[in-house]
């Protein structure tokens, strides 16, 4: 299971909990690890606690919903947001825009 992802989406639910955003569509393109969110399953495997602490965050939302989507579909909006919000204008691609050019 793929925990980059699930760090990924434990981060997006704080930060949609913290903005207090309404109805939202949290999107991933990790099969298994969607599967294993949205599963009323007990997780075996090696991150389970983590799979825990993600639906029990994903339980507080009121209105969200967690979905896959294709890897071309899944866009970084969260860096983007993050960017803006803490004065960087890098957009999260890494690159500095500078004023006049």
């Amino acid at each position: 299971m793929e925990v980059a992802e699930l760090l990924a989406i434990k981060e997006s639910i704080a930060v949609i909990n913290q903005l207090a955003f309404g109805k939202v569509i949290i999107e991933g393109d990790a099969a298994a690890v969607i599967n294993s969110i949205l599963s009323e399953k007990e997780d075996n495997s090696d991150v389970r606690v983590l799979v825990d602490e993600v639906r029990a965050e994903r339980r507080k939302l009121e209105g969200a919903s967690l979905v896959w989507t294709k890897r071309s579909n899944n866009k970084p909006w969260l860096l983007e947001l993050r960017a803006r919000r803490q004065g960087d204008r890098t957009g999260g691609g890494g690159r500095k825009e500078t004023e006049g050019g």
